[in-house]
């Protein structure tokens, strides 16, 4: 496994593609594995994978986003036989400066997560109630993640600095479906959300994985540190990874059955 054939999902379960074959095995027990027809592209390692339930159970979905193409791919376990790719417009965004002289392009699915055995896309398509203090960060830009925990969908943001790697803040948020809308979190169920550079949230029991509650744990694998901080007020602690391998994106491994 190689992290360009490789796309983790909050359910535990690792997206591997090699030469011949795609599947699904649990990094936990290497005879535990399910086949899936193959990917018909080398895809990038940046997609994000979500599944949209247990893939023992036929008619799972497994879900790629392509990181900047405006392309979904997905498989529904036990029942298709092939994937299926598919091109999505959700309207454009503009870009400043122009790029190759284009001042804008389709806009791309950022942060997707599954909810109660649904895709959903979150984000700016729906409004935050709560005021962010000092706006976006310092730099104006954030990282969202999408994450369903005991039947409820979060997101956490994270306020960058000017070079676009420092986290300013941390804040997570509850979705409301009565308004729906964005509001603050105050707590998390004392539960644990483990996050990772492009779009990979999964939630955890504190109690089962012997973590603090109601925290949410970042790597940057890349730069060779992680950091937890606490849903109550953002603070955050930073802890360096010694001896780990150099990995452009690290991935959390998790039980398949969080």
């Amino acid at each position: 496994m190689t992290n360009g054939n490789a796309w983790a999902t909050p359910r535990g379960w690792i997206l591997i593609r090699d030469a011949a074959a795609t599947f699904l095995p649990n990094p936990r027990d290497p005879d535990d594995k399910i086949q899936l027809a193959h990917l018909p592209e080398a895809l990038h390692s940046r997609c994000s994978c979500v599944l949209s339930g247990k893939p023992t159970i036929p008619g799972c979905v497994v879900l790629l986003v392509e990181p900047v193409d405006t392309v979904i791919w997905y498989f529904h376990v036990g029942e298709d036989e092939e994937w299926t790719r598919h091109e999505y417009d959700i309207g454009i965004q503009m870009l400043d400066p122009p790029i190759d002289g284009k001042d804008h392009e389709k806009t791309p699915i950022c942060s997707i997560g599954a909810y109660q055995g649904n895709r959903l896309a979150a984000g700016h398509a729906l409004r935050i109630t709560d005021p962010i203090a000092g706006g976006l960060g310092v730099s104006g830009a954030a990282s969202e993640f999408s994450v369903e925990s005991e039947n409820d969908l979060y997101m956490v943001c994270q306020l960058l600095d000017w070079d676009i790697r420092t986290v300013y803040d941390v804040t997570v948020y509850k979705m409301d479906f009565s308004k729906h809308k964005w509001c603050v979190a105050e707590d998390i169920g004392g539960r644990v959300f483990l996050i990772a550079p492009w779009y990979f949230g999964p939630s955890c029991s504190a109690e089962e994985c012997g973590l603090e509650k109601d925290r949410v744990c970042a790597i940057f694998a890349h730069y060779k540190y992680f950091e937890v901080s606490k849903v109550e007020d953002g603070e955050t602690d930073e802890h360096e990874l010694i001896d780990a391998p150099y990995s452009e994106h690290g991935m959390w491994i998790l039980p398949t059955e969080t």
